[in-house]
């Protein structure tokens, strides 16, 4: 779990020329967000699109598979906007409709978005 957030900085790392969006979920991004400041410090731009449903999804899923209920999933984010601009990095609030034009423009920013 959570490899999505800082394997995305890896693959940076190996392919400097490509452009890299880790898409991920606000459970995973909990786990491991604080790759921000590693990517701010040492200018490793990679775009993060953060899907935010409030839940550990994956762990909300084996629960359910195995226990046929749920505890302790559920979460209240914390303000991921202003924990970006906090670290430094370039930050865009998207919704389902302005998704397409944000990476775009994300990927010509050449920073961690």
């Amino acid at each position: 779990m959570a490899m999505g957030t800082n394997g995305a900085l890896g693959v940076k790392c190996a392919q400097p020329d490509r452009t890299v969006i880790a898409t991920v979920g606000d459970g995973c991004y909990l786990m491991s967000g604080f790759e921000l400041t590693t990517a701010v410090q040492h200018n490793i731009a990679v775009i993060w699109v953060i899907f935010n449903d409030g839940e550990y999804k994956l762990i909300k899923l084996s629960q359910l598979s195995i226990y046929k209920e749920t505890a302790l999933v559920s979460f209240d984010n914390p303000d991921y906007v202003a924990f970006a601009h906090a670290c430094g990095a370039t930050v865009m609030r998207s919704t389902r409709s302005t998704t397409s034009r944000r990476r775009s423009r994300g990927a010509s920013v050449g920073r961690p978005t």
